[in-house]
């Protein structure tokens, strides 16, 4: 017993030592994130699968009040959607605890994406004019993580390492997918709204000069600093790099060029609504003044 205490505290400091801004969580933040939610999304799974079809799993053709919120915590398939759902989860769970400064910002953020956002997405889903033979899934979530990932990288490179950037640098990422997800699904048939998108990223980098010159610089800085550490360390923040580079540009792989796969479809709608929610709602209450300019 004293050795797993030893590990898990020393484990612990490394973490801390390697990024103090881990310090803001508690334990009780982890148990909630880490245990709580996934035991969850492994309990509706393990259900038989007639109690699911009947109240879990949203039939478009037969609606039930409680297949519209519980169905976002539902899947039938174990290999091709839970686990890619849950390692997705994970590693933007991990990328936000690291960067995040304003803790009550991403649970208030949190609590309207896990109920009413994915209620309203499925309500949206259901009324579509196709219709889906069915509709479960924790990926509007995963979504949802995946956009707040990256304004919590913008308030940490703000507020943290002092970086002078502001929010608009945030609409220039979202343009940025926007336009690689175009190319993706229609190559050049869109050429006129590429060009409009392409026009807004040249204006928005030429706004933001000055800041992607010092985000540019601070990078630079880092990568100087994290190589004279332990290779331990390095590996940390290299980890912590790629699962960055993933949400950065990965508004693309939640909407594929081709949405059905064996007998899957992917709610491409459902995933880009709770990217964007993920991803703006921070930022207009942010912009609003509501938690101030500085760090909770």
């Amino acid at each position: 017993m004293e050795k797993t205490v030893h590990f898990l505290e020393t484990t612990k400091d490394f973490f801390l030592v390697s990024n103090p801004n881990l310090s803001r969580w508690k334990t009780i933040d982890f148990c909630l994130f880490y245990l709580v939610i996934p035991s969850i999304l492994w309990l509706f799974y393990a259900v038989p699968q007639g109690f699911k079809n009947n109240y879990l799993v949203l039939h478009p053709a037969n609606v039930t009040l409680s297949s519209l919120l519980l169905s976002n915590y539902t899947h039938t398939n174990l290999i091709d959607h839970l686990l890619p759902n849950l390692l997705f989860y994970f590693l933007f769970t991990y990328l936000i605890f690291n960067l995040e400064t304003r803790k009550r910002l991403f649970y208030i953020t949190m609590g309207f994406l896990f109920v009413p956002v994915a209620v309203a997405v499925s309500v949206v889903s259901i009324n579509l004019p196709f219709l889906f033979p069915n509709i479960q899934g924790f990926s509007v979530i995963v979504s949802g993580l995946m956009g707040y990932s990256i304004y919590a990288t913008y308030t940490y490179i703000r507020n943290v390492e002092n970086v002078g950037i502001d929010r608009s640098i945030i609409v220039l990422i979202f343009l940025i997918n926007a336009l690689l997800v175009v190319i993706n699904i229609s190559g050049l048939q869109a050429m006129w709204f590429i060009l409009a998108i392409l026009a807004l990223v040249a204006f928005l980098c030429a706004v933001n000069r000055a800041g992607i010159r010092d985000l540019v610089i601070f990078l630079n800085k880092k990568s100087l600093k994290i190589k004279s550490v332990s290779r331990i360390t390095i590996i940390f923040w290299w980890v912590l790099f790629i699962i960055e580079i993933t949400a950065l540009t990965g508004l693309v792989f939640i909407i594929p060029r081709n949405p059905i796969v064996g007998t899957m479809i992917t709610n491409s709608l459902g995933h880009y609504l709770g990217y964007c929610f993920g991803l703006l709602f921070p930022v207009v209450l942010d912009t609003a003044g509501l938690f101030g300019g500085g760090v909770n």
